[in-house]
């Protein structure tokens, strides 16, 4: 799990620019100024909303994790069901009615 959450923080990591409307209107919405986000040359964050945006990015990177984990384990699931016809069935023993009554 942990892996799959590495790897989706790294893809989302790299969508987080100075230049990401998405990001601006986001903290736009919340009441930040989105523009202390990073500042003129983009080479500094705003503490504040880097800690906001290193969590979110956590929490979806966590969840797109679950997510691939859940899809592997279905697909697994559903190439195993061709075993099931490996199973044989087993047919319970008869049991005579002349000795039922001696147990």
């Amino acid at each position: 799990m942990a892996l799959y959450a590495k790897v989706h923080w790294v893809e989302m990591r790299g969508m987080v620019t100075p230049y990401s409307q998405g990001i601006h209107s986001y903290l736009q919405l919340l009441g930040n100024n989105a523009r202390h986000f990073f500042d003129p040359s983009g080479l500094h964050l705003n503490s504040l909303d880097a800690a906001l945006m290193a969590k979110l990015i956590s929490q979806q990177a966590m969840i797109q994790a679950y997510i691939s984990a859940f899809w592997l384990i279905a697909a697994s699931f559903i190439a195993m069901l061709p075993l099931l016809l490996l199973i044989k069935s087993v047919k319970p023993a008869k049991i005579d009615p002349a000795h039922a009554g001696m147990e």
